[in-house]
């Protein structure tokens, strides 16, 4: 297959800034925006991104840890917030991390730490709590894995030419809110999912620290919430387990009694039975005396 004379670094380590790298964002995110002005419906969009990618794979060698790259920075520039329209795309993700298994996470979250913290203007980055946020709800991040992630329980795959610790690091400052949330309260509608409706474009930087404060504002009231919640769904929780038991004791009662009413029943129809038996067996024995029969013995 031809290759584009101005990549020749086919042979070298991959990293975010490989030619090869960029090649691939440019002509993908071409063809997505030719797509669609075309008016493709989106299931029709991910299938023929998919496509692509792998056809960009296969023509710059490029391993399965940057076509997540690749797809995040193509898919979702700065005017197409990955926020706002992640649901529309998020098979084509579901459909890469599918292909590695587990590592396939891994790989998903490095890509998106670069692309957050190496790709996006700065200003983006207050976008990533609300990000992780979308992603956790969707259970394309679990709860356990993320958790594990910002404790340092894990280890993303080192062996990833997208391994950055310094931009790890950076990633974790800035979800530190998100990770807040999941260690106080359970799910439910957070305030970080508002995405404005015409704030398709970055935010200015010295609008960053007010709208980074008034996101945690909204934060906090989000957690009382949800601790309040979680605690009528205890209550809940609790009151139908009673209910449940009493119902089971209940019934338990209701069978021992009809059993101990059947067991007394037998025992009156055993009882009938030997009388009868034995009546027969008295009149048996007189009837059967061979000698004289006295008045006395009838």
């Amino acid at each position: 297959m031809k290759v584009d004379a101005d990549v020749s670094d086919l042979e070298n380590d991959l990293v975010y800034t490989s030619r090869r790298v960029l090649k691939s964002v440019d002509m993908l995110k071409l063809s997505k925006e030719q797509k669609m002005e075309e008016g493709v419906a989106d299931k029709e969009l991910s299938i023929h991104l998919i496509n692509e990618l792998d056809q960009l794979m296969y023509k710059y060698k490029l391993s399965k840890d940057f076509m997540h790259y690749v797809a995040l920075c193509a898919i979702f520039p700065a005017n197409y917030n990955i926020c706002k329209h992640w649901s529309k795309h998020e098979d084509i993700f579901i459909d890469l991390v599918g292909r590695e298994g587990n590592i396939g996470m891994e790989h998903f979250l490095q890509a998106l730490i670069v692309y957050f913290i190496r790709h996006m203007d700065k200003a983006f980055v207050k976008y990533a709590p609300t990000c992780m946020y979308n992603l956790w709800k969707e259970d394309v991040l679990s709860e356990k894995f993320i958790l594990a992630f910002a404790n340092k329980e894990i280890k993303l795959d080192k062996d990833s030419g997208l391994r950055e610790k310094k931009c790890e690091k950076k990633f974790l400052e800035a979800i530190e809110p998100f990770i807040d949330f999941l260690n106080t309260a359970e799910a439910g509608e957070s305030d970080y999912e508002d995405v404005d409706e015409k704030g398709e474009e970055v935010a200015s930087p010295e609008h960053a620290d007010e709208e980074s404060k008034e996101a945690l504002a909204s934060l906090e009231a989000e957690k009382q919430k949800s601790l309040e919640e979680r605690k009528l769904k205890q209550k809940e929780l609790a009151d139908k387990a009673k209910a449940q038991q009493q119902a089971a004791m209940d019934a338990a009662k209701r069978k021992q009694a009809e059993e101990d009413a059947e067991e007394q029943k037998r025992m009156e129809e055993a009882q009938i039975d030997t009388g009868e038996t034995q009546e027969k067996v008295d009149i048996g024995a007189i009837a059967a005396d061979d000698g004289e029969v006295d008045i006395d013995d009838i």
